[in-house]
């Protein structure tokens, strides 16, 4: 597997479509180690992350200002990205060329839900 110099996985860059779920998120990983949910007409403010072995590490920041890590083991292969919870359920995306618009209006990951 090629890995970006931030050791991200290079089938990990790109968009990635929830499936199923209650909302039409759109996943965008970056290469430069961002996030940017999209859902509908909505983009959150970009969200750093980093891997470490089989898990994706993203960095919260939180209304108080103080920041936490959320841990979330995955797979990732060419078209599918699959999320491992600790209850033992999982949340499945497969990749989407893109979402078809520019990015308009950007909020923070607490206000975006």
């Amino acid at each position: 597997m090629t890995q970006t110099p931030s050791n991200i996985p290079q089938q990990l860059i790109g968009f990635w479509k929830v499936v199923g779920g209650d909302y039409p998120l759109v996943d965008e990983y970056r290469s430069n180690g961002m996030l940017i949910q999209h859902v509908g007409d909505q983009t959150s403010e970009p969200i750093a992350f980093r891997v470490e072995g089989d898990y994706v590490v993203s960095i919260l920041d939180q209304p108080d200002g103080t920041t936490s890590e959320q841990r979330e083991r995955f797979e990732v292969s060419a078209d599918s990205l699959r999320f491992f919870d600790s209850d033992g359920s999982k949340r499945e995306f497969r990749r989407v060329q893109d979402i078809g618009r520019s990015s308009v209006s950007q909020k923070p990951w607490w206000r975006f839900w």
